[in-house]
């Protein structure tokens, strides 16, 4: 999905080139709002000093007091103006950033009306609905706001910037509106200044006057505009507001409110709740840092603690100093988590649980036994005598983050006692927060029963390239409710890794997409479908998933093959070589193959191994340790003496009649050309059988062009990733040597949540592959492909179903 969305913003990108082409860039409004400002403020002399200060500030600055005297003109006459001449920088920044690429995809008419509107609109309102009535309080703030007079195009910058989040692609629409809000807000928090009251206000109008003026090419009304984001999407969003709320409590738990005054609870409220208050800011900010890893993951606990958190900040924002913004924002984020619930649904790992409820009740019971032991141990290091009832008192206090104000330490020992209590306590709430943030991280339960099905289903359905390997030791296998279709996958970490499309029938594979991904939602798991095909886009996509292009699948088609002409030439080159050395091919199955013939095999394998200082690897490669698979086939180039010079193994595809190729592996002295006989031969032989075709497997990190296709930015994020590893793993070279085989490409791509996951996906494919993957490996991998002896190693890599 967010593959989807970079591609959207692609297109995005290319229309509003496209349009800005079609208006030859001439932007009349702003050319001619920018013009307007340089000759004002140089004929005004303001190019080189401030007019803070001017009577030119008088005649021509709003604010409350000239609309007081009737004076409406001011509204328009302090557009060109800056307050300082290096606010001119700053609002020339703004006019390109938000007026100018406005105009491009709406035209100036458009741009004039949503300009004017939240400039005249963010003023008006700023100074008749928020700083009149504070000035009618009295208080410093509100008569700050009531004198202030201010000049400047910006509101109406901020408008059309505003109104430009209409134009992007629909998920992007609620993150632009999102940001806009969180820094309208932020900088009002800060500075509390007319300006960024009328700044609110005016995004606020141009993102009503620009809905209402935008250009509806899918005649989408405000329902679906308004519509919750699906998930992960909403998530996302909410853990960068709820992050960015615990930054906000850390910050105001250190910054006494200048605005209002705090004294005012003084008599009303306890210093010991102003104390606590201002605490519970501080450590509410950092729960709710902390929480917003589990709150990506969808975790329950982590979204009920943040409720909580939300909730007391709020509350303590008003005791501690009537923060009445802050608090505000607090309570507009708990309602938005409260909308999105059914987002958090991921339970925790009831074991988990057990042991986190044991641990925070043994802590609970030994915190009072550790404050009586320090009390008594240190009576007479405090300012009166330690009794029974104090002790339980300030401990309880302690508790709830604050104190009782009655004892304090003399002594550096006894004040660190007295902290050491809340801190203890804290210490064991976090805990066993972070223990019930964990994901389950047990395997479903995979019955004979269930194997027996999966057996059926595969020798069914299973019509793709990797649908044997499903099969293989190390894959779970989970049926659908109805037991018609199957996925195999693993656990890395929390990422469930799926190998290929689900195999059933259609209906079975749509559902075994929905309760897989729906599992993995209540588990806290990332999903990710690896290796799969074009079939199942659609039903990946109303799953939550995007698709993400990572290779290509080589299949020659049988029927049809012919060893004419120019194109196989170096095919009938290496079949005749092996003629003329005495090598056959031997098509033999792997429950009939001679044991002497299997011990060279593995010999050949092993110095092959040796000479890429590499182990055996796994998920879709096979292995030649323990018993060979029984359905498996081997070909075999063996010469008169019953020597073996190289092998390939093929796995079949079930559903089909077709073969995929597997393992390749040659003697060091064997002939160039060797593996091409052995494909070749083995296809032939294959076709003789009424095969339909055969699968070279994947070529990774591969793509092949094909017209109308787009690229998208992650993909060419890939394919840069492709240019970087081909020294070490030759995923170009192995392209090369399928394409020999004059091939039908089809893509093969993975499908994820998101761009945001990708990194862990991509972790978690490197060690299903070398599960003991570490800097040793890495090093002889590297090691290995700098100095590699035969080239011909890299076009033959160990298997290509990578």
């Amino acid at each position: 999905m967010i593959e989807q969305a970079w591609r959207e913003a692609s297109a995005g990108a290319t229309r509003f080139i496209e349009l800005g082409r079609a208006r030859r860039w001439l932007l009349p409004f702003t050319t001619s709002l920018l013009a307007t400002m340089f000759v004002a403020n140089a004929i005004s002399g303001s190019l080189t000093h401030s007019i803070a200060g001017h009577s030119l500030l008088n005649d021509v600055g709003y604010g409350l007091d000239p609309l007081r005297a009737g004076r409406f003109d001011t509204l328009i006459t302090n557009i060109p103006f800056a307050l300082y001449p290096w606010m001119l920088v700053t609002i020339t920044f703004l006019v390109l950033i938000g007026v100018a690429p406005f105009e491009v995809v709406a035209g100036w008419r458009r741009t004039a009306v949503v300009f004017f509107a939240s400039q005249v609109g963010g003023y008006l309102f700023a100074s008749l609905l928020v700083a009149w009535p504070l000035s009618a309080t009295g208080s410093a703030w509100g008569q700050s706001l009531a004198t202030a007079r201010d000049v400047g195009p910006s509101a109406g910058a901020f408008g059309c910037l505003a109104a430009l989040v209409w134009y992007l692609p629909r998920r992007w629409q609620w993150r632009g509106i999102a940001a806009l809000f969180l820094y309208f807000m932020g900088f009002l928090i800060l500075t509390h200044q007319i300006w960024d009251i009328e700044h609110l206000i005016a995004g606020m109008i141009g993102l009503g006057t620009g809905w209402l003026l935008v250009e509806r090419n899918h005649g989408a009304g405000i329902a679906r505009t308004l519509n919750r984001f699906p998930w992960p999407h909403s998530r996302d969003v909410a853990v960068i507001l709820v992050v960015l709320a615990g930054l906000l409590n850390v910050y105001s738990a250190f910054v006494t409110s200048t605005h209002f005054h705090t004294r005012t609870w003084d008599n009303d409220i306890p210093f010991a709740a102003l104390h606590g208050s201002r605490t519970f800011v501080a450590l509410s900010g950092l729960g709710l840092i902390l929480l917003g890893n589990g709150l990506r993951h969808g975790r329950r606990v982590a979204w009920l603690t943040t409720l909580a958190l939300l909730a007391g900040g709020a509350i303590s924002q008003v005791i501690k100093g009537l923060e009445i913004e802050v608090a505000t924002i607090e309570v507009l984020l708990l309602l938005w988590l409260l909308w999105h619930h059914d987002d958090y649904v991921a339970r925790p790992d009831l074991p988990t649980v057990r042991r986190s409820l044991r641990f925070s009740a043994v802590a609970l019971a030994m915190l009072p036994l550790y404050a009586a032991l320090g009390f008594w141990l240190l009576r007479d290091r405090f300012n009166q005598p330690i009794t029974p009832g104090i002790a339980v008192r300030e401990t309880f206090a302690r508790v709830l983050l604050t104190t009782t104000h009655q004892i304090n330490g003399e002594h550096f020992r006894a004040r660190w006692f007295l902290d050491s209590i809340t801190w203890i306590w804290v210490a064991v709430l976090l805990v066993s927060v972070i223990a019930l943030l964990r994901p389950i991280l047990r395997l479903t339960k995979e019955t004979d029963a269930d194997r027996r099905d999966a057996f059926e289903l595969l020798h069914r359905y299973g019509n793709s390239s990797v649908a044997h390997m499903t099969t293989w030791p190390g894959n779970t296998l989970l049926l659908n409710h109805h037991r018609d279709a199957y996925i195999a996958y693993r656990l890395i970490g929390d990422v469930a890794l799926v190998l290929g499309d689900p195999i059933g029938s259609p209906d079975g594979c749509a559902a075994a997409i929905r309760e897989f991904t729906h599992l993995t939602r209540h588990r806290g798991w990332t999903p990710c479908f690896y290796g799969v095909g074009e079939a199942l886009r659609a039903e990946y996509a109303r799953n939550g998933l995007a698709m993400m292009h990572v290779g290509e699948d080589a299949y020659i088609d049988l029927p049809a093959l012919d060893l004419r002409g120019r194109r196989w030439q170096d095919a009938r080159t290496a079949i005749n070589r092996a003629r003329r050395s005495g090598i056959e091919l031997e098509l033999v199955d792997a429950s009939q193959i001679d044991p002497d013939i299997l011990r060279q095999l593995r010999e050949i394998s092993d110095a092959w191994l040796r000479a890429k200082r590499m182990s055996e690897m796994g998920f879709t490669l096979g292995s030649l340790s323990g018993e060979p698979d029984p359905e498996v086939r081997f070909a075999v180039a063996i010469d008169d003496q019953r020597q073996v010079h190289g092998f390939v193994t093929w796995l079949p595809i079930h559903g089909t009649g077709g073969w995929v190729i597997d393992i390749m592996r040659r003697r060091p002295d064997a002939f160039n050309g060797i593996m091409e006989f052995l494909i070749i031969s083995s296809a032939l032989a294959f076709r003789d059988e009424g095969a339909p075709f055969v699968s070279l497997a994947t070529a990774p990190l591969a793509r092949v062009e094909r017209e109308g296709e787009e690229i998208g930015t992650v993909e060419q994020a890939v394919i840069g990733l492709a240019g970087l590893v081909e020294p070490v793993y030759g995923a170009h070279s192995l392209f090369e040597f399928k394409n020999k085989f004059s091939p039908r490409w089809e893509p093969v791509y993975i499908a994820y949540p998101g761009a945001s996951v990708l990194p862990k996906i991509g972790y978690a494919i490197v060690r299903a592959y070398m599960p003991d993957l570490g800097l040793n490996t890495l090093r002889d991998l590297v090691g290995g492909a700098q100095n590699t002896p035969d080239a011909h190693a890299k076009l033959a890599p160990p298997t290509p179903a990578s």
